[in-house]
């Protein structure tokens, strides 16, 4: 029981809802256009694109996390994180930043997503924001996708992903790949 709620409703209900979902994705939607996102505050938006990708996230790393409790593989299917990790990335990190981080000056990733996009994050005096790639860059992130996924959920540190050979770090400043996971708050 799930409060009133049988099994059989929690499954019907999900059924529906990856109907709904299902029916969402094969009509001409405009990724870009905004919609208020109240629960993230007052007078916050997103773009459809960027509440789709969070829904494929979610639901890949929250199945990874069942899994785990299950005992049964976790592995879900790089070309399915692979498009939503660089949207998640880029338009959800600069709202997660820590506003009390020291002043130290800028620096910049760029994050490079096996199969996917890559871009750019720029992190300065407490913000953060994402651009197309270009430019110099302190540290140049590489990774695979469903790697990338639990980094950015910090289900895995950076550390245990570049020892493990699912994530690179290279560019000027490559150790600052390691401080990565500090200059955001958990989602």
């Amino acid at each position: 029981m799930f409060g009133s709620k049988t099994l059989e409703d929690v499954a019907t209900g999900l059924e529906a809802a990856r109907g709904a979902l299902k029916q969402a994705f094969a009509t001409d939607l405009d990724l870009e256009a905004e919609v208020p996102t109240q629960w993230y505050g007052p007078g916050q938006t997103r773009t459809i694109g960027t509440l789709m990708s969070l829904a494929v996230t979610e639901t890949l790393v929250h199945g990874w996390d069942l899994a785990g409790a299950l005992g049964v593989d976790r592995t879900f299917p790089e070309a399915e994180a692979a498009p939503a990790l660089a949207t998640l990335m880029s338009q959800m990190l600069p709202h997660l930043v820590k506003p009390d981080l020291p002043k130290s000056g800028p620096v910049v990733y760029e994050m490079r997503i096996v199969g996917g996009e890559s871009f750019v994050l720029r992190i300065d005096n407490g913000k953060a924001w994402a651009e197309p790639v270009g430019g110099s860059v302190d540290c140049v992130m590489t990774m695979r996708p469903g790697v990338g996924l639990l980094l950015a959920f910090r289900r895995v540190p950076v550390w245990k992903a570049v020892l493990g050979g699912h994530s690179k770090a290279s560019g000027r400043k490559p150790w600052l790949a390691f401080k990565f996971q500090n200059y955001f708050n958990s989602a």
